[in-house]
């Protein structure tokens, strides 16, 4: 069996039981699942055991769309599969924003069972209506709140942990309620903890769960479901006990002082165990008018990982826009917004952190170049000799940082007056604080006028990334550079195109997945959506050469009878592609769309 990049990181994940890309111990072979946002813990994004999709067989004649399966939500997270040893297909699992959750059988999207997660008993519950969250501005998502981040897999028990979102005391679909102008009576967030063995109710609750997600830090604020989404990926880690993590960021249109972001660890074993869940508030101090801080990441998952050799496991994320003191000497400094935050596994402080020299401007509400727009991925331990323990992420300021985990850089700067108010239209109301200083991480790679809200894939000593309104490229990783320039992040040196001179651009960015087998036959998988809240158009699937980034295959090209035979459902933000066993999953407003190897003539 080849090594993949998880057995090659060990450290990395810290634990002997691998979660994320692994393989299945029923069966002899590589049957692969993905069983957590973009593959493992470290957020690669990477499959290194793809034996079925190559490069020769990726093109619009062999490679296409097989079916689509209807579901009755949009679909954000990322599609989830489990290998099933009976029947030696892919099990995939989605969730909308009707909190429902669907299982399909992954070859040919005939539905093996769906359940819906409000509660079948007690107060009359629906997805939430985003015209009364917060400010009820429906720039995030729309029309209704459901499951949003991406559910976590621990293959160890069959278990699926899920975060669903619900309002209480309405009746009638969205659009009706919210042109009565009733708000409900309250807004619940619940873990669900979801059997997978057929023998022992399938898709049942156990666990302990559903549990109500609530609770409050010592220094007096308190989570609110109204005022926040449960936007990142799960996170799932094996110890003692083994533990689920979720984040929360704000909800567009909060009040001030907007509400922090929120980490909740529940005991896997037992959602309502005794001393739990553990909680974590990113800028927990009470006053001022700004705070805020939430973890957002454009959906990315919590990373998780080791910073030393046999070291212990700590979590990182970074946060968007807020307050942020934690550099003072005097209290409260328990502030991170607009940070990068290395935290202790059991929340209970903060183990290490960085945040640019200019981020008391950065992070004013005005000014919007959230640091955590996009999310964190851990390089693989030992990729690099001279700094084995790297994490790399980008937001808005338009800048690459390169971080070394165990030394993260703190925060070297200094800034001279306050935010401004926001005018009606957006803009700044007077002049952001002015900040002069310097960051001590390994490295800021700047990229010009381009933010991301994506996460890079890694792959083979490469990093494939994509702001928006550009094409992707791919830098190599390298303690030294060409022409002597220093690493670890080097100059790009492909960006995504047609072979034919043309680059290929993705409006708003896109978090790539990569397959290959082993270091062989590399191909970086994308899609291109357009941010649209409800209708627009169809998603794009792109393959490309991982090497060159030379366009195999897009959704566009196969055309029978005159119509194209390829497109999905209509994109949501922030898609991610699933790519396992030879098939390739791509979730969208209205269905799962499901591509594999065809036999056809396109015109």
């Amino acid at each position: 069996m080849k090594k993949t990049s998880l057995s090659r990181s060990k450290a990395l994940l810290g634990f002997a039981a691998v979660l994320g890309v692994m393989f299945s111990a029923a069966v002899s072979g590589a049957q692969v699942n993905v069983t957590t946002w973009h593959n493992d813990i470290g957020r690669t994004g990477e499959n290194t055991q793809e034996t079925t999709l190559t490069p020769k067989n990726v093109a619009k004649n062999s490679f296409g769309k097989i079916c689509s399966a209807p579901v009755d939500g949009q679909i954000y997270a990322q599609p989830l599969t489990v290998w099933n040893s009976t029947t030696h297909k892919n099990t995939v699992y989605v969730v909308t924003q009707s909190d429902t959750l669907y299982a399909f059988d992954g070859t040919n999207c005939s539905l093996i069972q769906k359940v819906s997660l409000l509660p079948p008993n007690g107060p009359t519950e629906y997805p939430a209506d985003c015209c009364f969250l917060a400010g009820g501005q429906c720039r995030t998502v729309a029309p209704t709140v459901g499951i949003l981040g991406t559910p976590v897999v621990d293959t160890t028990t069959n278990t699926l942990f899920v975060v669903a979102e619900s309002q209480v005391g309405l009746t009638g679909t969205p659009g009706q309620n919210c042109q009565n102008k009733q708000p409900p009576n309250g807004w619940v967030h619940r873990l669900h903890a979801l059997d997978l063995t057929s023998g022992h109710g399938f898709l049942s609750e156990k666990n302990g769960g559903p549990v109500q997600i609530q609770g409050s830090v010592s220094t007096g604020k308190s989570f609110s479901s109204r005022n926040q989404i449960q936007r990142p990926g799960l996170l799932w880690l094996s110890g003692n006990p083994n533990q689920v993590y979720l984040a929360f960021s704000m909800m567009d249109g909060a009040p001030t002082p907007f509400p922090p972001g929120w980490v909740f660890a529940y005991d896997a074993q037992n959602l309502a165990a005794a001393n739990y869940p553990k909680i974590f508030a990113t800028t927990p101090t009470t006053g001022g008018d700004v705070n805020g801080g939430g973890i957002w990441q454009g959906g990315a998952g919590l990373a998780a990982g080791v910073d030393s050799k046999g070291g212990k496991t700590y979590i990182y994320f970074g946060t968007g826009n807020g307050t942020f003191d934690a550099n003072e000497s005097v209290p409260p400094n328990q502030d991170y917004g607009q940070s990068f935050v290395k935290l202790n596994a059991d929340l209970s402080s903060v183990a290490d952190y960085f945040t640019d020299f200019n981020a008391l401007s950065d992070g004013c509400p005005c000014v919007d170049h959230d640091f955590g727009s996009g999310g964190v991925a851990l390089i693989p331990d030992n990729t690099l000799t001279k700094h084995p323990y790297v994490a790399i992420l980008a937001g808005k300021e338009k800048e690459i940082f390169v971080l070394d985990r165990a030394k993260p850089g703190r925060y070297h700067g200094s800034c001279t007056g306050t935010c401004p108010a926001m005018t009606a239209n957006g803009q700044c109301d007077g002049t952001p604080p002015v900040c002069t200083g310097s960051d001590a991480n390994l490295q800021t790679f700047p990229t010009g006028t381009k933010n991301y809200r994506v996460t890079p894939a890694y792959w083979n000593s490469s990093l494939y990334y994509t702001a928006s309104q550009d094409s992707m490229k791919r830098y190599p990783l390298s303690s030294v550079c060409p022409k002597g320039k220093p690493g670890p992040v080097c100059p790009h040196n492909a960006t995504s195109n047609d072979g034919k001179g043309h680059q290929i651009f993705f409006k708003y960015g896109n978090t790539p997945s990569v397959t290959s087998d082993g270091t062989n036959n590399g191909i970086v998988w994308a899609i291109r959506n357009y941010r649209a809240l409800q209708g627009g158009n169809p998603a794009t699937l792109f393959a490309f050469t991982a090497d060159t980034l030379v366009e195999l295959y897009d959704s566009t090209q196969c055309v029978i009878g005159g119509k194209p035979v390829d497109e999905p459902g209509p994109a949501t933000k922030f898609s991610v592609p699933t790519i396992a066993n030879g098939y390739v999953y791509v979730g969208t407003q209205t269905d799962l769309d499901i591509y594999g190897p065809v036999t056809r003539t396109c015109n």
